[in-house]
């Protein structure tokens, strides 16, 4: 084993960063930096789980002797390696932060593993120019693995961003990128019949059974299990009101979002509808170190059955019950997490809790939902496309523009298109009233099955 040059303690295979030139290591959770200015949480001065896959790490005493010519010896040396060590942290951060990639790259790992195949996926640019040139071992992957083309596309991605930072390696060259595995999994597509699909979205009465069981489910429980549930319904109400994307709004502390709420008096000061914002990271590629706050309505227009405001402060009460209040947790507490503080995740959500919850309103024939209907068509976009569909549908549509701003749909794209750019929603400036219509005015969908 290999010790880790800011710790000394030993390394494991998979969990550190190591320098592609000189061998360095560092744990994850060494390679970090104190004192710099930071508007972000403490993670961004420091290094994250999911760099441990880059392979073009190179550690701030090699970056010293590209410049210098010499290795650190002074104060101030090592001063200029500490800087260079936050220039890398910046650089690695413009990266998502998911571990998605990293998931993707160690089930190819494993399944080579199994199988005996000597090298699925090169360590080094000398490694690489061994292997054989079609890399027919990551399609025999991919074909065992074809139970969905879209996990197929999202390990092609891996894999792609991976050799894509292997230094000294074109892009043309990158295995993925070659003809005849562009032409594989073509064939392999078009043999699944699959093609790209948005995720289905929520008629109103689907929706109205599931916060009907959802919130019984929460009545019945105790303990934890009830604190849980109050975090769940939460998040359904949130994410089919506000049409925020997957994972956002488990960015949100407890404390921030205890005092984002304007209600009762200050809202009839403010003369506008009770609300609250939820504020996290956009994670659009283009705006990724941006923070946005995202209104929502504390209720919505009647029949709609969504109410977030009411489930937040369900929330906020279940938490203070057991000592996990905004009085008595630390500010950067994440407000949908374990009893042991680690954060939620979208996919965790979607498939511990809304899932089984539909498969057992199948099951009873409710939701409108045929014994033969495919949940799998529902996904963690559909809160989006629901609340999407909602604002847009009749008797009260709410305008484009005002959805556009709620979706924080971006114009960067749209500036090619004059015509789709009106001057209208570059020039206009809505009130806070008029913007949390688009929270408010959700009307029913009926969308066939």
């Amino acid at each position: 084993m290999v010790s880790c040059a800011q710790c000394s303690l030993d390394t494991k295979p998979g969990e550190h960063l190591c320098c592609h030139r000189c061998w360095r290591r560092y744990h994850w959770e060494c390679f970090l930096v104190e004192g710099f200015p930071n508007r972000l949480d403490e993670q961004a001065l420091g290094a994250r789980r999911v760099d441990c896959r880059r392979p073009d790490f190179v550690c701030e005493v090699c970056h010293f002797r590209d410049h210098f010519g010499r290795v650190p010896v002074e104060e101030r040396d090592w001063y200029v390696c500490y800087l260079d060590r936050a220039v890398t942290i910046d650089e690695f951060h413009m990266d998502a932060g998911g571990m998605g990639n990293t998931y993707s790259l160690r089930q190819v790992a494993k399944w080579g593993q199994a199988f005996g195949v000597p090298t699925m996926i090169a360590g080094t640019l000398g490694e690489l120019h061994t292997m054989p040139a079609d890399h027919r071992q990551l399609s025999w992957f991919l074909v065992d693995k074809a139970a969905s083309f879209s996990t197929l596309k999202r390990m092609r991605s891996s894999l792609w961003n991976y050799y894509r930072r292997m230094p000294g390696l074109p892009e043309q060259l990158i295995p993925t990128s070659s003809f005849r595995f562009t032409h594989r999994m073509n064939g392999l597509q078009q043999r699944l019949g699959s093609e790209s699909r948005q995720d289905r979205v929520f008629h109103t009465r689907l929706l109205n059974d599931l916060v009907v069981l959802y919130e019984s489910d929460y009545r019945r429980a105790e303990g934890e299990r009830k604190v849980e549930l109050a975090m769940g319904n939460f998040a359904l109400h949130l994410y089919f009101t506000s049409g925020m994307r997957p994972n956002e709004a488990f960015e949100e502390r407890v404390v921030r979002f205890a005092g984002s709420f304007v209600v009762g008096s200050a809202a009839r000061r403010m003369d506008v509808r009770p609300h609250f914002r939820v504020r996290t990271k956009t994670q659009t590629k283009t705006e990724r170190m941006h923070t946005v706050q995202v209104l929502c309505s504390y209720a919505t227009l009647p029949p709609c059955v969504l109410m977030p405001g009411k489930w937040a402060r369900v929330l906020l009460k279940e938490l203070a019950r057991v000592g996990r209040g905004p009085a008595t947790v630390a500010e950067q507490a994440y407000l949908f997490a374990t009893p042991e503080g680690a954060k939620w995740t979208m996919n965790w959500w979607w498939t511990a809790h809304v899932v089984p919850r539909l498969e057992q309103l199948q099951q009873e024939g409710l939701g409108g939902l045929p014994a033969d209907a495919d949940l799998a068509l529902y996904g963690s976009n559909s809160p989006r496309r629901t609340w999407n569909s909602m604002a847009a549908s009749h008797p009260n549509p709410v305008s484009v523009d005002l959805r556009e701003r709620q979706g924080r749909w971006r114009v960067g794209e749209k500036r090619k298109v004059k015509e789709r750019q009106p001057m209208t929603s570059l020039y206009a400036d809505p009130d806070l009233y008029e913007l949390l219509l688009a929270t408010y005015w959700l009307s029913h969908v009926r969308t066939p099955l």
